[in-house]
């Protein structure tokens, strides 16, 4: 249920004192401590990650990347960071109200998705200090398509925006910087998130008049990579402008590649871009899990297994290995209200599966910790709305620490 080289990569990366060989030497030893036939490479490694004070990104938490998104989803949460935040605009409804929104495009190391927020998420974005590189949570979104036929995602009345602060986490999502780009890197790709050139000519600033007879405003320059590449870059809007002068090095996000009928490139903005001079850069700092131990667990023969599960739906039994550190936090539903609901990772030589509890059983879940064996009665299996099988605690649920 979970890739283990996607997990392994992940912990090398929050570890990169460590290399692959050791890792997979630690999971043989850790198999052997265990005893034979109790745990997965994959449990082990999770294991492994709770010793070393790392928490597996995907072992315990429902966020997405922008690549799971499909049009139709309800009720997902995604993590990325900041490519472009918009000015606040207002909507005029069929009933005559109106509503406000704000836009933000966000990026990760392969996707550009546009965000609307509506109503009194817009708010958010000021008070959490939103902007360009932030790593952002987006609770409870929806996906629409777009006009161009692409998923859009959606924050409604029932979602949040958060700041994303779990070091393990950030260390996993790619900064704006590692995807810069010079004038003699851009090719094909229709977006992108960043450019860095010198300034060649003096930028020129023009109104015009729409189709429908509203006002326009564009500003243009050129920038190259000092090797006589040059790129011509259009903003389509009066974008604010720092001081400069030609030999500059500026940077300039939210670009995309568009193709004159001459066969030229340019680079064409809006009024989510940004330009900026570049200063004094310094490398992006290093960011490093917390440092922890766990003991090591005592395991006694397995009854149930994992792989069984999908051949029952209510009053499960299961004996496990609990895998990570059990995680607590509020979910808004529809009618408004709002419910705790837990989450935690378990494991037996078989397979790993997210075990779920909500409202009160929820707290059952901070009570355990990561290598202790449980005798687990009276669960649900369930499937998310990603296709994604878990185990959800019932009210008549018993959860028993075994020696």
């Amino acid at each position: 249920m979970y890739d283990f080289d996607t997990l392994l990569d992940e912990l090398l990366k929050s570890k990169p004192e460590l290399d692959r060989a050791m890792v997979l030497q630690m999971i043989q030893e850790k198999k052997a401590t265990v005893g034979a036939g109790y745990l997965t490479d994959q449990g082990a490694l999770f294991l492994i990650a709770g010793e070393l004070g790392v928490q597996l990104r995907n072992s315990n938490s429902s966020d997405l990347t922008l690549k799971d998104m499909y049009v139709g989803a309800n009720d997902i949460t995604i993590v990325a960071r900041v490519l472009a935040v918009y000015p606040v605009a207002q909507y005029a409804r069929k009933d005559g109200s109106s509503s406000r929104y704000l836009r933000i495009n966000l990026f990760d190391d392969k996707n550009v998705t546009r965000l609307t927020i509506w109503d009194e998420n817009v708010d958010a974005v000021g008070r959490l200090g939103v902007k360009l590189d932030t790593p952002v949570r987006i609770v409870n979104g929806y996906v629409k398509q777009g006009l161009d036929g692409r998923p859009n995602l959606n924050l409604g009345r029932r979602g949040r925006l958060e700041i994303v602060t779990e070091k393990e986490l950030l260390s996993t999502m790619v900064s704006i910087s590692k995807l810069e780009k010079e004038t003699g890197d851009v090719g094909s790709n229709q977006n992108v998130p960043l450019l860095r050139g010198k300034l060649s000519t003096e930028t020129r600033k023009s109104n015009f008049t729409r189709n429908d007879g509203s006002p326009g405003a564009l500003t243009q320059f050129r920038v190259s990579n000092g090797d006589g590449k040059e790129l011509r870059i259009v903003i389509w809007y009066d974008v604010a402008l720092p001081e400069m002068k030609i030999g500059d090095t500026i940077r300039v996000n939210n670009l995309r590649l568009k193709l004159q009928s001459g066969g030229e490139s340019e680079l064409h903005g809006d009024n989510g871009t940004i330009v900026e001079v570049v200063a004094n850069e310094k490398a992006d700092p290093v960011v490093g899990p917390p440092s922890g131990t766990s003991e090591t667990p005592i395991v006694e023969p397995i009854s149930t297994k994992l792989r069984d599960i999908k051949d029952k739906q209510n009053d499960i039994r299961i004996e496990v290995i609990v895998m990570s550190k059990g995680m607590v936090q509020d979910v808004h539903l529809r009618d408004g209200s709002t419910v705790s609901k837990g989450e935690v990772t378990v494991g037996d030589d078989t397979a790993e599966i997210k075990l779920v509890a909500w409202r009160d059983s929820a707290e059952k879940l901070l009570e355990i910790e990561p290598g202790e064996r449980l005798r687990i009665s009276g669960l649900k299996r369930q499937l998310t709305k990603m296709g994604i099988e878990q185990l959800e605690l019932t009210t008549t649920s018993t959860i028993e620490k075994m020696n």
